[in-house]
């Protein structure tokens, strides 16, 4: 196999981890451990965050979800050449629009929540009070 054939692989690879989160359930403990471990913060930036106490495991689903979709984007960075690494950021980028528009209901509308969700390792510590 030629090295171009090798970078689609693991393109497609790469893809294919996102596609089996979908299907990926893990035990809420598991899943809190992995989002611990992965050193995120979440920022409150439109509407109540402790609205969403209520439907607190979704919500640490989705974000568990986030977590690792954000592991497999920085292997793809950081593993893929430009041209696979568009490919599969143009997938990423076709899912996401895709997701947010299914997901939303009227009833969730009316209490949307916006949050920031970031990496504390990716913050300048110069920028930090």
């Amino acid at each position: 196999m030629n090295s171009a054939s090798h970078k689609t692989q693991k393109a497609i690879q790469l893809i294919e981890r996102v596609q089996a989160l979908d299907l990926a359930r893990p035990g809420h403990k598991t899943m809190i451990d992995d989002i611990k471990m992965t050193n995120v913060k979440i920022r409150s930036i439109e509407g109540d965050i402790f609205s969403l106490k209520h439907d607190e495991d979704r919500f640490v689903q989705s974000l568990w979800k986030i977590t690792q979709i954000e592991q497999i984007a920085r292997e793809a960075a950081e593993f893929l050449d430009e041209s696979e690494a568009e490919h599969f950021f143009s997938y990423l980028d076709s899912r996401t629009q895709w997701r947010s528009e299914s997901d939303l209901d009227e009833s969730a509308s009316s209490r949307t929540v916006k949050l920031e969700v970031f990496n504390r390792d990716d913050i300048d510590p110069r920028l930090v009070n």
